[in-house]
């Protein structure tokens, strides 16, 4: 192994894809514009952007300077940037996100994605299947994946091979598909972003006293009893659909004066 390859997997700790076949199969489940930016995470040598470079712009952010360099010298005709993805500024115009990051950001990755000021049309991003089943909602439910599926369509629609990868990941590693859905909660996502966030935050023992500067008693028995939940469900316990439902109500019929 090159003294330089076992340099950067120790400090960067990433797993580069090797077939890019594969790579063409993965963007082919998604739709994206070719006027759109594509902002790819953590390119490495280049495998998935030499193939989002034939039919989009693209600006690549990678931390490693001498992968950096390889990359503006090999594909010219991408967008490099020597950054940390985490302290980078997102596009202003539309663009969705590709990426096979370092596994150990994939967290602070989607949270920058999600709260940034410009959110992406879409993401494709590799990510180790207990951290994508966390963030989908399939396992258990944060206030993270309670944003994440209520603005976007989510799910996992592919599962690598460890061998896929070099070096060979110690995890299963799968793909997480996020959509852009178009609906009206985008107007409000800050307001609901605060929302949800109250609800998951105040350490109380269920959603119901969480909120309970928010709604008076009467009114949370008769959102539990409209949107069919207990009046001590947990946060987690809440589905997207009652998440909307009660924050619409929150949102028509709560005094100024309690919002949060």
């Amino acid at each position: 192994m090159h003294t330089y390859d076992r340099e950067h997997r120790k400090a960067y700790s990433q797993n580069f894809v090797k077939n890019p076949a594969i790579i063409r199969y993965i963007l082919s489940l998604v739709d994206i514009p070719a006027e759109y930016t594509v902002v790819e995470v953590g390119p490495g040598r280049g495998i998935i952007t030499q193939e989002l470079v034939k039919t989009h712009p693209v600006l690549a952010v990678e931390k490693d300077p001498e992968l950096a360099k390889e990359l503006q010298e090999t594909l010219p005709e991408a967008e490099i940037l020597t950054k940390d993805i985490l302290k980078t500024s997102l596009p202003k115009t539309p663009y969705w996100v590709v990426s096979n990051p370092p596994f150990q950001i994939f967290s602070q990755l989607i949270k920058h994605i999600l709260f940034a000021p410009n959110e992406p049309e879409g993401m494709l991003i590799f990510g180790q299947q207990e951290a994508v089943e966390r963030i989908v909602g399939k396992t258990e439910t944060s206030y993270t994946s309670v944003i994440l599926n209520s603005f976007y369509l989510t799910d996992i629609p592919h599962t690598f091979a460890r061998t896929d990868f070099t070096p060979v990941p110690g995890v299963e590693v799968v793909l997480l598909r996020a959509t852009k859905i178009p609906t009206k909660l985008w107007q409000h996502k800050s307001d609901y972003e605060r929302f949800v966030h109250q609800g998951f935050t105040a350490q109380k023992a269920n959603l119901g006293k969480n909120l309970s500067k928010v709604f008076t008693f009467e009114q949370w028995k008769r959102l539990a009893k409209t949107f069919r939940f207990a009046t001590t469900i947990q946060p987690a316990d809440l589905s997207i659909d009652q998440w909307k439902g009660i924050f619409t109500y929150y949102r028509d019929h709560v005094d100024e004066s309690k919002k949060v």
